[in-house]
This record gives C-alpha cells, sequence and structure tokens, in this order.
C-alpha cells in the first residue's frame, strides 16, 4: 500500500516449509501449513470449513505414536488416514504446496472405543497405497487401494493367509526398491510374538519372512519400534514386557536386518539364530522393571546409519521420569539423559493410560538431535527438544504451537522426512482417559504441522475466537486515511467468526465529521463516504524485526477491491519507515494483478523507491479456476540481508538489504534493520479500480497470521 504523505507510518512459517527450506541448521520450529485453523483450542465449537479434515476425538487412537504412518507423500501427493466422528475409516488426498484435501469415507469402520485400534497407511514403489486399520487382537483388517495414489480401495483381504488370526500393532515400513514390510503383534499383552511380512512390489504379493521374528516364549512380548535407512538397513530395538502391566516393561535391545528383512544381526554384526528370545537379545541399555520405561516409541539413524532410540524412563536416584535417546557409537551404546523434565509420574496398570506426557518421536539430522513431544507440564502443546552437540548432551525447548492438544502424541511423514527432510505432523486434539475410557470432547479439526529447522514461533492470531480482534494484538483505523480511496474505515467491518478474520467491504454511507465545504485536503471535502471497510494493525502491539511471517487468507477479486498484506516500520515518517507489500491485489491499467513490494526513502521527501514485482492475475485462474475461492499462502522470510515474498511457496520478489538504505531525508538508515508492524486491510476504489456495486458486501478473510524468527 502506497503511504500517501502526512502519514507518517502505519503501524510470523515454521518451521519446515520442507523441502525448499531445509537448509539452516538451528534448531527445529514449526509451522502449520493448513489445516487447522482455529477450533482445536476450543472443543465446543466445531469448524465450518470443508477443507479441514474432522475427526474422531474422544480418544487417541488418531494419534497414537505407533502409527506408520498417519501421513505418506509418494512423489508430489500426500495422503492421510484417521476416523471421522462416526468411526468410519477416511481417507485424504492433496498436492504438496496445496491447502485442499479431497476427502474420501471409505466403507471400513473401527472399533474407535478402543485407542490401540489404530489405522496405519504406507504407499508401495508403484503408487498403491495399502491400509491397515482396527486391530487390536483380531483378524486382520487390510486392504489396498484400486489404482495408484486413488483413495478407492479394494474389498477386504488377507496378506498370505499366516497367522493373521490375532493382529495388534500393525505397521507398514518402505524399503528398497518400492518394497513394504509389515510388522505387528501375534498374541496379547505379555504373550505375544513378532510377526514380519514382506510385500514384493513386481509381483503384487505377500509372503511372510518370519512368523516369530522376537519369540516371548509364552511369558513376554516384545514392544518394538523400527525404522529404515537410507541404505535399506532395516533396525529394530524393543523392550521386553514380563506382564499386561506396564510397570513390567524393563531393557532396551536391537537388531538390524542388512537383506530386506531375511537374515538379522546386532550391532556388531554377528547373526541371530532366529527367533531371538530374552537370552540371545543384544542389551543396548538394562533399565529395571518398574523404572517408569514405556513401550512403542521411536528410532532413527543419522547419515551413516547409526541407531538413535528414544524413550522415556526413571533413573534409579530419580523420581523424575526423563526422556532419553539411546545411541550407537563407534561400536558403544550410549545414553544421552536430556534432564529438562520437572514433574514425577508413575505407570502402572494395563490398557491405554492418560499419562501427562507422550511417547517421542525422534529425527537426527546434520548432527543435531530433534525429540518431539507433548507434556502437561509445558501445557501440552507440540513441543521439540532439539540437542545441537549430542556429545556435550546440551537440550534446547520450544514449543511448536500455541495451543493444547490434549493427549496427542506425534506422528509425521517418514517419507517425506527421507526423501527431502520436510517434516511433516499429523495434529489433532485429543482427550484420552484411563484404560479405554471414553472422554467427553466433539469432534476436533485435523491439521498438518509444518517443521523447519532454525526458527521458533514468537506470535500468532488464529482468530479462533467469536467477536472483535483481540486487542492485545490489533488496534483499528478509522475514517480516511490514504491513497485517495473510498472507503471510510470503521470496527464495525472487522471481526472475527468460525476461527477466521472477516474484513468486509460494503456499500454504504457514512456521514464525514471532518467535512469542510471546499476543502482541498480529499479527507475532508467529501461530506460522505459511500463505502466503508476496515483495517487492522498490531502498531505499538506486536512488532518485529526479521522473521518469518505467514498469513493465510481468501482475498475478493472483484472489481474496486484493494486487499493488502502489508508490514511498515515503527519509527520515521513514510516511506523512510520501511514498507513491505506482503501482499497486494488491484489493477494496474485496468487489468487486476497480484503484487508484491518493498519501498524505502529517498532524498525527495514523502518520494519512495520501490521494489515492486507484478503478477497478473490470470497467471493464477488459468491453472486453478476456482483461485479466489479458496485460501492461499502469503508468506515473508526477512533476514539480515534479504527480504523475499512468496505466494503458495513460489517466490515473488527479493529485496537485498544491502541496497535499501533510505535517502538523506531518511539520515541514510536503513528502514529494514527496524522492528515493523503488521497491517491488514480492505481498501475500496483508486487502485483497486471503480467499484462494482453489486458485488458487495466483499469478504476479505485472514485464518491465521504467524510470525517464526530464528533462535539465537
Amino acid at each position: 500500500m502506497n503511504e500517501n504523505l502526512l502519514i507518517f507510518g502505519k503501524d510470523f512459517s515454521p518451521v519446515f516449509k520442507y523441502s525448499d527450506k531445509m537448509k539452516t541448521n538451528n534448531y527445529i520450529v514449526c509451522t502449520v501449513l493448513f489445516l487447522l485453523i482455529s477450533q482445536i483450542c476450543f472443543p465446543g465449537i466445531n469448524h465450518p470449513n470443508p477443507e479441514v479434515p474432522v475427526g474422531w476425538a474422544n480418544n487417541s487412537i488418531n494419534t497414537v505414536v505407533f502409527r506408520k504412518n498417519s501421513l505418506v507423500t509418494y512423489g508430489n501427493t500426500q495422503i492421510m488416514a484417521y476416523y471421522n466422528p462416526e468411526g468410519y475409516l477416511c481417507l485424504a488426498k492433496r498436492m504438496t504446496g496445496s491447502h485442499l484435501w479431497d476427502i474420501k469415507q471409505t466403507p471400513f469402520t473401527g472399533n474407535v472405543r478402543d485407542a490401540h485400534n489404530s489405522a496405519s497407511i504406507m504407499i508401495d514403489g508403484d503408487g498403491y497405497l495399502h491400509v491397515a486399520w482396527d486391530h487390536h487382537g483380531t483378524r486382520l483388517r487390510y486392504t489396498k487401494s484400486k489404482q495408484p495414489l486413488s483413495l478407492e480401495l479394494e474389498e477386504k483381504q488377507p496378506m498370505d493367509g499366516i497367522r493373521e488370526d490375532k493382529v495388534t500393532y500393525p505397521e507398514f515400513y518402505k524399503i528398497n526398491e518400492g518394497n513394504l514390510i509389515f510388522i505387528y503383534r501375534d498374541g496379547s499383552s505379555g504373550k505375544g510374538n513378532l510377526v514380519m511380512k514382506k510385500y514384493i512390489t513386481k509381483d503384487r504379493k505377500w509372503l511372510t519372512l518370519h512368523e516369530n521374528l522376537i519369540d516371548g516364549e509364552g511369558q513376554r512380548n516384545a514392544y518394538w519400534q523400527a525404522c529404515t535407512d537410507t541404505k535399506g538397513t532395516i533396525h529394530l530395538s524393543w523392550v521386553w514386557r514380563e506382564s499386561p502391566n506396564v510397570e513390567s516393561n524393563h531393557d532396551m535391545c536391537y537388531a538390524r536386518s542388512e537383506d530386506g528383512g531375511l537374515t538379522w544381526e546386532n550391532s556388531r554384526g554377528k547373526k541371530y539364530v532366529l527367533p531371538i528370545t530374552v537370552k540371545t537379545a543384544e542389551y543396548a541399555m538394562k533399565i529395571p522393571q518398574n523404572s517408569e520405561l514405556i513401550n512403542q516409541t521411536s528410532m532413527t539413524t543419522d547419515e551413516e546409519g547409526s541407531p538413535y532410540i528414544a524413550t522415556y524412563f526413571r533413573m534409579q536416584d530419580s523420581p523424575v521420569p526423563q526422556y532419553h535417546v539411546i545411541y550407537l557409537k563407534n561400536g558403544k551404546w550410549g545414553d544421552l539423559n536430556s534432564g529438562f523434565r520437572k514433574t514425577p509420574f508413575s505407570l502402572k496398570g494395563t490398557g491405554t493410560k492418560q499419562i501427562p506426557v507422550s511417547r517421542p518421536q525422534i529425527l537426527a539430522w546434520n548432527n543435531e538431535l530433534y525429540l518431539l513431544f507433548r507434556d502437561e507440564e509445558r501445557g501440552k502443546h507440540a513441543s521439540m527438544a532439539v540437542c545441537t552437540d549430542p556429545e556435550k548432551n546440551r537440550w534446547t525447548v520450544n514449543d511448536l504451537t500455541s495451543y493444547s492438544l490434549g493427549d496427542w502424541e506425534p506422528t509425521y511423514d517418514t517419507e517425506l522426512w527421507k526423501e527431502k527432510k520436510v517434516l511433516n505432523l499429523f495434529c489433532q486434539r485429543v482427550e484420552q482417559t484411563d484404560s479405554e475410557g471414553i472422554s467427553d470432547v466433539k469432534p476436533q479439526p485435523i491439521e498438518v504441522l509444518e517443521v523447519i529447522p532454525g526458527y521458533r514461533l514468537v506470535w500468532s492470531d488464529e482468530f479462533d475466537y467469536e467477536g472483535k480482534p483481540d486487542p492485545e494484538s490489533w488496534i483499528y483505523e478509522t475514517g480516511f486515511e490514504r491513497n485517495e480511496e473510498l472507503q471510510w474505515y470503521q470496527q464495525d467491518n472487522a471481526w472475527c467468526r468460525d476461527g477466521v478474520l472477516m474484513i468486509e467491504g460494503r456499500k454504504e454511507q457514512v456521514k464525514n465529521p471532518d467535512f469542510e465545504a471546499g476543502s482541498k485536503d480529499w479527507r475532508k471535502n467529501r461530506e460522505y463516504a459511500e463505502y466503508t471497510s476496515g483495517c487492522i494493525k498490531s502498531r505499538g502491539k506486536k512488532e518485529f524485526l526479521y522473521g518469518r511471517f505467514e498469513i493465510r487468507a481468501k482475498i475478493p477479486t472483484a472489481s474496486g477491491s484493494w486487499p493488502a498484506i502489508w508490514t511498515l516500520g515503527k519509527s520515521m515518517p513514510w516511506p523512510s519507515n520501511g514498507e513491505i507489500d506482503i501482499m497486494e491485489y488491484y489493477k494496474i491499467k485496468g487489468v487486476p494483478h497480484i503484487l508484491a513490494n518493498t519501498a524505502w526513502g529517498t532524498d525527495q521527501r514523502y518520494h519512495a523507491r520501490w521494489n515492486t514485482q507484478t503478477v497478473p492475475f490470470s497467471k493464477f485462474t488459468e491453472k486453478d479456476p476456482q483461485w479466489a475461492d479458496k485460501f492461499h499462502i502469503w508468506r515473508m522470510d526477512w533476514e539480515e540481508e534479504v527480504i523475499r515474498l512468496y505466494l503458495d511457496d513460489e517466490l515473488l520478489n527479493e529485496t537485498w538489504l544491502k541496497e535499501t538504505n533510505n535517502g538523506s531525508i531518511g539520515n541514510y538508515t536503513n528502514p529494514f534493520r527496524q522492528p515493523h508492524y503488521i497491517l491488514l486491510n480492505l481498501a475500496i476504489g483508486k487502485q483497486g479500480g471503480t467499484p462494482d456495486d453489486p458485488a458487495f458486501p466483499l469478504r476479505y478473510e485472514v485464518d491465521y497470521v504467524r510470525v517464526y524468527q530464528k533462535n539465537k
């Protein structure tokens, strides 16, 4: 927005937009890429947005950590699985970079009252989706898609029929040549064995590799976690449980396979005689019973294929369970005790427990470790602990969400992480009660949280409340403000509802209290404004120097509409304060354009130097005729050297700060090295063109505003 004279100023995503941004090394932060959008903190509010999947939330079945996977990406397509409020297995699909999900309710249902009965998915090398759901000591429930990347599933079917009567904890893993591994427990808690099957993609056929890879000998069972590395090695670790009671968990064991699961060895390369038993297993760490040791967590490997196992337990000299990373380096097992937790708790009993912490997920990258978790002592947010120097065992903890996720546990798109080092988290607020109880909570929306290294969320407004914008974050503009526009700004034209900020442009007449007949001042020579609209800004409330700014919005495009997302520096008059137009939409010579601009001062008062990029609106509508009916993400990455402006991850403009010093009137300072505040407004007329009155009222909808900054 061009700031006119006499206006002295107008007044964070996250953490991985994975693919194109995983280049910095610091800590990992996050950003909600699209979905939610709102009501996740308010169980009593139903989200009306059809783009957002809504799922069963009366227990943790959609979010248990042992789902392999909740999300999976193949090429440019990502697929999600979950149970809806009626207990039907649902699938959702989107193109990477899109915010729209194609949602399919399958004909299959699950016993959603039992949180063990989660749904797991994987895509094979030919693009076929494989699905297993609703298992807790039950007969195998499995099928696959009719076509590659299709959400249409075949009828329920066996794999090869061997040991498929008592299936629990089904998990898929993708290995070399697009083949799949399928692991599950055969038997019951405390008396189960580990079965492993393999899918040969070229033959489209399952075969049983091991009916009993790890043998509980009728006295115990193994609760495992597994991963595959870039070389195709399968890594497997597990705790033993001596009874159905969780307090009987003990020890951490390890095995690996370098030939697709056929043969297994310990970390020293010694072949196991199968099945592996409590006497023949390699012990990565001895942990006694009654140590609050949890089962079914996660493991990963670094670039060299060294395994890292995440868990939590209590050391014998402490009452507080801590997150631990058990790892193999230079042929020796070690333990990193994160040590940041403060609150004791006890694990006892059977069934799905309501525990103040979640089981962790772990990732390793560039000699750094990342633990994803939820902890009651941190407000039940999605959180991440980062160890940038494992040798010194130093951890930093940040919250990835500003809202509670209840009893959520983290699951993520393992294939996207392996292929592109992009982290997508499946997030939904859920409530779990002890021993398969059902909580009283309404269905909750599901989101995909996107995380990138090096940033933390410093502020956001999700507009997930009713009424006026938060006065702790926003103030209003009123009256005629700039650019000889037609609208009169007033508070009544901006409000929050259904998880979005509404800014409405209206065709209505409002008397100008500053009217002076014959005045040459355009703000005073009009007795009436013929249009009204809204503008909110964070001036004096939320101001930021550098960071990632992400705004998801749907803009009006009728003639006369001039919506904008922009920032202004807090000090000096315009343009020496600096202006960044993250988004503008208006007409240039009568043709609608999307603009991305920066402006700063010159030697001439109120005369700006502009770096402007314009894109004809037709570029977007030719690809998608319904573009204007959808939400899109505008983003600014503002660093010490450069400002980059994006629309749906497409770079529109780039400004190097070495070129943006003001002229003499601005004392040759750089306006982009001071804090800026945010403005959201809908102007009418001027560059917006002649208003199309029948199109009114115009609606500008903002789903969220988020600001992330690099960790120091």
